[in-house]
């Protein structure tokens, strides 16, 4: 496999509880030539067993980790702040690059995602052809020149349903 074909196999995940939102994103992506697979999902608690590969997630070549996580902030149930969290505290996700993209431009939440290890934050835009600015930014950069470490699921006694994590 090429590098090019490598880098349009990178999986996003997407954790954004608006379906208008995700599908924005999607067509922004689209609109950049973005060609990488997206798989949304509606809060955290949904994406923390995407993660860890368990419940409907289990069958790891059918739902692989992302090399890129776009992270909404409110949602509920578990929020983003808290998948961010729990993702920080796992040794084999601890390096997912996890870019915010959420409404809130409150200085509280930017210095609170900093110091959870979010690696950038971004406002959602009002325009679409913003949008389409930020899908080009996230791509040429985190999917296309961005090397990470290897990143691996974590052990059960970690996952989001032995209770003993989050």
């Amino acid at each position: 496999m090429t590098k090019f074909e490598q880098r349009h196999q990178r999986l996003i995940l997407l954790v954004e509880d608006r379906p208008d939102d995700v599908i924005l994103f999607k067509r922004a992506l689209s609109l950049a030539g973005i060609t990488n697979p997206v798989f949304a999902v509606r809060n955290g608690q949904m994406a923390a067993r995407y993660l860890a590969g368990i419940g409907a997630y289990r069958n790891h070549c059918e739902f692989p980790l992302p090399e890129l996580m776009v992270l909404d902030l409110k949602m509920p149930g578990m929020d983003g702040f808290e998948l961010l969290s729990w993702v920080r505290r796992q040794p084999g996700l601890k390096s997912l690059p996890t870019v915010i993209l959420t409404s809130s431009d409150d200085e509280d939440d930017v210095l609170r995602c900093a110091e959870l290890g979010a690696n950038s934050f971004l406002v959602k835009p009002g325009e679409f052809s913003s949008y389409v600015e930020i899908a080009k930014a996230l791509g040429d950069h985190w999917l296309g020149h961005s090397i990470g470490p290897k990143l691996f699921r974590p052990a059960k006694r970690n996952s989001p349903d032995s209770g003993t994590e989050l």
